[in-house]
């Protein structure tokens, strides 16, 4: 089995996306704030104790043996990992158990949505610090981002501005609805000064002082000082560090340190994305949004489904660009779309012909264009579009846009299984192949019962056929006496050997119990992949 992803994938680094796998600089700043929010996450749970306290200096040697970073996945994103599965103990003598750690932590960031191209096992256990920092940087952002969002706090509906409608309020990025917010709070309090960036805009800490001053409950206050104590001084250190005491009265104080705010020895953009992050940890903690719940349900605020969640954690986890928000508002310009016809094929998308950057008067043609490119290479790579049009894309209509994205899901996965085929295998990959292949592992094994008719099979429901076929796979891999036969917490384990072993699972465990044909293929074909992985190397 790789540790790597098959070279099908590419890192796109197209429109500015940041390569967390080519970025060289490593941060002493990020070093310490990230062990400082790990120790904060962490510092409680009886299976990291042993960790803590977290030394900065230490961060990489206590991540190479996997378990922190599938603790703070599961923090960021909660329950996404098993954590029966997880190694710890005196299996951590052993590299193979570290290794199958890091291996679960890979698979596992890459289905909440981390771009982890290039980034396997191997290079994390080593401790290559600017994979790690990058890794770490990507499941906190997830954790703190997660929230911002219309469905976790639909008072989010106060930064709309007139004439804005909800849509306009799901393009923006969380960093944009961050700057909205602190805007909004400026205006609360009768100041002049906006931002627009977290950078130089925040350096003198009028900003930080007046929206602490705004966000803190009551009971705080008391314990804290108001902006004007905090401005008198000229030194903008001095001022940051009277910022982070009310932060820390708080309970909000993270990510940053005075130097940090006020740009000392700045390197780069590692001060701009601490202090982002230390601003969504005040969102987190304090929205402050006040605003009516009648206001609120004049707003149609539809929650995500589980297929919808799966499929834009899918296309992030591919490194494309614009980052996907909101599955169908973010697609409808067409750029995500021909993004990740280039990470299936590369070289398809003639991106000199592409609308990256979209003029407001002429924005509908120009995301219209791109649709319809879009559309024309999907034919070429002979993805199915029953009665999908460009149309369909631009006006997100929702039944055939989620269509569409099981459809580039299957092409990925059938394009990856192809790739590792033998030279002289003529035809295409086709579901009753990963059936036949599925079955006559388990037949061969003395598990006939675990075999399978169809994806929609009533037995998959209790998840014994896909332990079963990847103790196959990788044998004493999975812990029978961990089987509860609870559906939903047999379905949650099975995942989570999945990735254990290698398997890029995007399912969720409610797929497995729903019988959701479409999820349970993509398992299947994950698994295949990594057992025809296993016996090419």
């Amino acid at each position: 089995m790789t540790s790597r992803k098959p070279s099908l994938i590419r890192q796109n680094t197209e429109n500015g996306q940041e390569d967390v796998q080519t970025m060289r600089v490593v941060s002493d700043a990020e070093e310490r704030s990230y062990a400082d929010w790990i120790t904060q996450a962490l510092c409680n749970d009886d299976m990291c104790k042993k960790y803590f306290p977290l030394d900065h200096n230490l961060l990489y040697e206590s991540c190479a043996d996997g378990v922190l970073f599938c603790k703070m996945i599961n923090y960021s994103v909660h329950d996404t990992i098993d954590v029966r599965a997880i190694n710890v103990g005196k299996k951590l003598e052993s590299i193979f158990c570290k290794n199958e750690n890091l291996s679960l932590a890979v698979q596992s960031a890459s289905s909440i949505g981390c771009c982890v191209v290039n980034i396997g096992p191997i290079d994390l256990g080593k401790g290559i610090k600017h994979i790690v920092l990058g890794l770490l940087w990507q499941i906190i952002r997830i954790g703190l981002i997660g929230k911002i969002n219309l469905t976790s706090h639909a008072e989010l509906v106060a930064l709309l501005r007139p004439g804005e409608t909800l849509d306009d309020l799901k393009q923006l990025s969380p960093e944009e609805i961050l700057i909205r917010w602190v805007n909004y709070h400026m205006e609360k309090a009768q100041v002049s000064r906006r931002i627009a960036n977290f950078n130089t805009d925040i350096m003198d800490s009028e900003i930080y002082s007046y929206l602490l001053n705004q966000i803190a409950p009551d009971e705080y206050r008391s314990k804290m000082m108001n902006p004007d104590q905090i401005l008198k001084s000229i030194n903008l250190v001095d001022r940051a560090q009277k910022v982070l005491q009310n932060a820390d009265a708080m309970k909000a104080k993270a990510f940053v340190e005075p130097n940090d705010i006020a740009m000392v020895t700045q390197k780069g953009k590692n001060r701009e994305k601490l202090n982002m992050a230390f601003v969504a940890h005040l969102f987190n903690n304090y929205p402050a949004l006040h605003i009516t719940e009648k206001v609120i349900q004049d707003f149609d605020i539809v929650e995500e489904t589980l297929e919808e969640k799966t499929y834009r954690n899918w296309i992030n986890s591919m490194g494309v660009e614009p980052f996907v928000k909101y599955l169908y508002s973010d697609l409808r310009n067409g750029l995500a779309l021909l993004h990740l016809i280039d990470v299936i094929k590369p070289g398809t998308v003639k991106w000199e012909t592409v609308y990256k950057k979209l003029n407001p008067m002429k924005k509908l043609f120009q995301m219209q264009d791109n649709c319809v490119a879009f559309i024309n290479y999907a034919k070429q790579l002979n993805i199915k579009l029953v009665g999908l049009s460009a149309e369909n894309i631009r006006e997100s209509e929702q039944t055939l846009v989620l269509g569409l994205c099981f459809q580039m899901l299957r092409i990925y996965n059938f394009r990856l299984l192809q790739q590792l085929q033998p030279p002289d295998l003529k035809r295409s990959i086709e579901d009753r192949d990963i059936i036949e292949w599925a079955n006559k592992h388990c037949k061969d094994a003395g598990k006939p019962e675990s075999a399978i008719k169809s994806f929609k099979d009533h037995n998959i429901r209790l998840s014994k056929p896909i332990l079963d076929l990847i103790e196959c796979i990788k044998p004493n891999s999975v812990d029978y006496s961990l089987i509860t036969n609870d559906p939903l917490d047999d379905a949650k384990y099975a995942i989570t050997i999945a990735r254990k072993i290698g398997a890029n699972v995007y399912a969720l465990p409610q797929h497995i119990v729903d019988l959701n044909q479409k999820m349970i293929f993509t398992i299947y074909g994950c698994l295949m992949l990594v057992d025809l992985q296993k016996n090419k190397s």
